[in-house]
């Protein structure tokens, strides 16, 4: 699951809008945000993107053994 959300950045240069993603990697649950700055690509649906594709290769990675 991907979805943004607000909340404070975890520095003043960020974006309060953000990317949460949750997914099961193997036998673990994982979870993973995305900060960037205002207005960049990381807080587009570019970002969301991103997170979607370090969940495929971490899946893919953990299944391959």
């Amino acid at each position: 699951m991907i979805f943004a959300t607000t909340g404070d950045p975890p520095l003043p240069a960020m974006d309060d809008l953000h990317w949460r993603a949750t997914a099961r990697v193997g036998a673990f649950t994982m979870g993973a945000s995305l900060f960037g700055p205002k207005d960049k690509r990381a807080v587009s649906i570019e970002g969301a993107g991103l997170l979607e594709e370090m969940i495929r290769r971490s899946i893919d990675t953990t299944l391959a053994g």
